[in-house]
């Protein structure tokens, strides 16, 4: 993490049909947060994600911003289904020139459970 001080919740959920993990990070300054969310099929295999990643300091809007972008796999290979920056009340920000993303982490994904 490039802040010193995080927090991280992960919560599994299993069906027969798909299995999701989420996990939950947060930056003890209050200042960001990045949600992961990784769907797998029911033989294991990764078939989507989605990351969510809250956050001020943008240098672009004065209050939160909300990054989401939404990835589909299919045997193995990675593709962007949509990505848009929303403020917190919903309204996507067409222009994102002058924004900063600060709390671009890299995340790990697991392929097969």
């Amino acid at each position: 993490m490039g802040e010193s001080q995080s927090d991280s919740t992960i919560i599994r959920c299993d069906t027969p049909e798909m299995t999701v993990i989420k996990e939950v990070i947060e930056g003890e300054s209050g200042d960001w947060r990045n949600t992961h969310i990784q769907y797998y099929n029911s033989k294991g295999e990764l078939v989507g994600y989605k990351r969510l990643s809250g956050f001020f300091n943008s240098l672009c809007y004065d209050d939160v911003l909300w990054e989401i972008s939404v990835y589909s796999f299919r045997k193995g290979v990675q593709k962007l289904e949509t990505h848009e920056i929303v403020t917190g009340n919903g309204i996507t920000i067409k222009d994102t020139l002058g924004c900063q993303f600060p709390y671009r982490y890299p995340y790990q994904l697991t392929l097969s459970l």
